[in-house]
């Protein structure tokens, strides 16, 4: 009896902790207002993970009226792209 207790009771906890986990996985994907309020950033699935983009920005010109671009990505090659999508 005490064996068969103690397998329901694994049983019941490692069905919450998958369901736990499930949940949380799916509760990131949407869209996103971070405190400053200067854009919406989308969170959807990739492949096995999840992927985000900037989808709106408060200020998507910069001062010559071109489209802002990741100047400060330490990657050099992306340092040009657009940061609207």
């Amino acid at each position: 009896m005490r064996k068969a207790v103690y397998l329901g009771f694994v049983a019941c906890l490692t069905a919450m902790i998958l369901s736990t986990s499930a949940q949380a996985q799916s509760d990131v994907r949407g869209r996103w207002l971070p405190p400053e309020r200067d854009s919406v950033i989308e969170i959807f699935d990739c492949g096995n993970t999840v992927c985000g983009k900037i989808v709106e920005l408060k200020e998507p010109l910069d001062e010559s009226g071109r489209p802002k671009v990741d100047e400060k990505n330490q990657d050099e090659n992306l340092k040009g792209r657009p940061l609207l999508g």
